[in-house]
């Protein structure tokens, strides 16, 4: 049986989660699962509701999130200025969110490649493209290998400069033993340190709350 604090944590990231689902919708979008045709794989896709008749009206962009995220939670809060603008995009990358595959590739090209293919079965053949950390690795790979579909590219906080004594500096701050320790914690107190590194300053939320968080990465929920 769940403890009342766990409780509330689970309320408090549902609530959150279903704000961000409101504003997506609010903004016109839709969410949808792209089959793909090797029969193994699920995008998970927010997108205008008439895919069509949007982009003939305004630009495609295709929005890729970073890792530990999904689309949902990245980008709900630019939906309102963006979808100005452009007819919005935001897909699940795999093994974040809720799209999924059964296939054994782990790589920014096999994401990549299946983002590519998510896209162009809903008829859209060119978009601007911008990826955030992890997302910007996988839009440079859709640039590299499609060029032709990615109009503009737009990488955003990826560490293109990084070297190794970036990482040593991140496990001499958060003590941990590996890299995989501060992308991927499984304590409140080494999420709690990810998230002072990734916010820049000790983030102001209740442990109830960083718990359900947890538990929600574990099982791979939206």
């Amino acid at each position: 049986m769940l403890t009342a604090s766990e409780t509330l944590g689970r309320v408090v990231i549902s609530a959150t989660n279903a704000w961000r689902r409101a504003v997506l919708r609010r903004h016109g979008l839709r969410r949808r699962t792209i089959h793909l045709p090797d029969s193994e794989t699920d995008i998970v896709c927010w997108m205008p509701k008439d895919v069509e008749r949007t982009c003939n009206q305004k630009p495609s962009l295709l929005l890729l999130h970073g890792f530990g995220s999904n689309g949902t939670e990245s980008w709900a809060s630019h939906v309102s200025s963006l979808s100005r603008h452009f007819a919005l995009f935001i897909p699940d990358l795999l093994f974040f969110g809720s799209s999924t595959t059964s296939r054994l590739e782990r790589s920014e090209l096999f994401q990549a490649h299946c983002i590519h293919m998510a896209i162009l079965s809903l008829g859209v053949n060119q978009s601007f493209v911008m990826g955030h950390s992890y997302g910007g690795f996988v839009a440079y790979r859709l640039a590299h290998l499609y060029p032709q579909f990615v109009t503009k590219l737009i990488i955003v906080a990826s560490g293109i400069m990084m070297d190794c004594h970036n990482n040593d500096y991140a496990l001499r701050k958060t003590g941990a033993n590996s890299v995989y320790d501060i992308l991927a914690p499984t304590s409140v107190p080494a999420l709690k340190q990810t998230l002072e590194l990734v916010l820049n300053g000790t983030p102001k939320i209740p442990d109830f709350v960083l718990k359900a968080m947890l538990k929600r990465s574990s099982c791979g929920a939206d």
